[in-house]
Formats: C-alpha cells, structure tokens, sequence
C-alpha cells in the first residue's frame, strides 16, 4: 500500500506552481507563538508552523521552512528549524515507479476508501502485489 497527497489538492501549494506565485517567495516566516499547540504525552505543548521557501515545478521539488517549538507551564523551552524537501508524484508516475519495482496487480482508491479515484480525489491510495 502506498498513499500519496495530489499535488494539486487544495489550493497551496499548487498556486506556487505559476511562475508569478513563485515570485512571492519564500512565504514569509508565521510566528510560532501563533500556531496551534498540542499537549503530547509527556505533558509538554508543541506546535509546529511550516513556509513554502521554494517550488521547482520542472523538478516537481518543494521546500519548506519547518519550526517547531515545546513549551512547558506556558514558557517557551526548546525550538528547531529545519528545512524539508517534498517531491510531488502524480497518478502515472507512482504506477510506472511500481511497474518498474516489480508490482502487479496495482488498484487504486480515492480518498483512502475502497472507491475508485477520481480527478477530484485529494488521496490517492495505490495497492498492490509484488509476487515473490
């Protein structure tokens, strides 16, 4: 089984994939006090903001700006920046990528249901059988 997000679900960043929208960029920085915070196990809260920094619609690469922060008893206590590379894949690529791996038998489902995909599909979900 494999899942992939469409690159064109939703509308960001597939807008970034215009030349005048990739001119905007890098996306500017959203305040890490401003994100939302969720209580982990270990009692601590953590939010994490990302920015589209840079989009290679030719490569079909973008990267992120990534900053996560923990605070505990409401203070601000740890925060990390990192940058993350995504690389968009569409419907016939991950079937030729599958093929090639030695895959048959591929499906592929919407949505993460048991309903075929669509154009409209923002998941698609690939199942498939490598005989041994």
């Amino acid at each position: 089984m494999l899942d992939n997000e469409n690159p064109y679900s939703g509308s960001y960043p597939w807008r970034s994939w215009r030349k005048e929208e990739r001119a905007n960029l890098p996306r500017p920085r959203v305040p890490l006090a401003g994100a939302e915070r969720r209580r982990g196990a270990d009692g601590a809260e953590y939010a994490l903001a990302s920015r589209l920094l840079d989009l290679d619609p030719l490569e079909q690469v973008a990267t992120y700006g990534m900053h996560a922060g923990m605070w505990r008893d409401g203070e601000l206590v740890q925060e990390e920046e990192h940058s993350l590379r995504i690389n968009f894949y569409f419907k016939n690529e991950l079937l030729l990528l599958l093929e090639r791996a030695g895959f048959t038998d591929v499906e592929i489902h919407g949505d993460h249901r048991e309903e075929a995909a669509t154009g409209a599909s923002d998941f698609l979900v690939f199942v498939a059988m490598r005989p041994d």
